[in-house]
């Protein structure tokens, strides 16, 4: 599965990696829940050979900018992290 492109909406995924968003946020701004976002994340690692968030984050900053899609805030505020 490497090597395949990103769906559009992985790619909003991996724009909210590139800023360093947990799940619960980039669930709240993309109006998911965390699983889907896991699925998601699960599937870009295959395609991209990642094996996890450190490594995407790492591709993604390699990548061209301009290959995700700017994800811009809403105007509600982000949800508290229960770390």
């Amino acid at each position: 599965m490497a090597g395949q492109p990103l769906s559009f909406r992985e790619k909003q995924v991996v724009e909210l990696i590139r800023q360093a968003k947990a799940n619960k946020e980039i669930a709240y701004e993309l109006h998911l829940t965390e699983g889907t976002i896991k699925e998601y994340l699960n599937r870009i690692f295959r395609k991209v050979g990642a094996t996890n968030r450190t490594a995407l984050a790492t591709w993604a900053w390699k990548q061209s900018k301009s290959e995700f899609p700017d994800v811009s805030r809403s105007n509600r505020s982000a949800p508290k992290s229960s770390a």
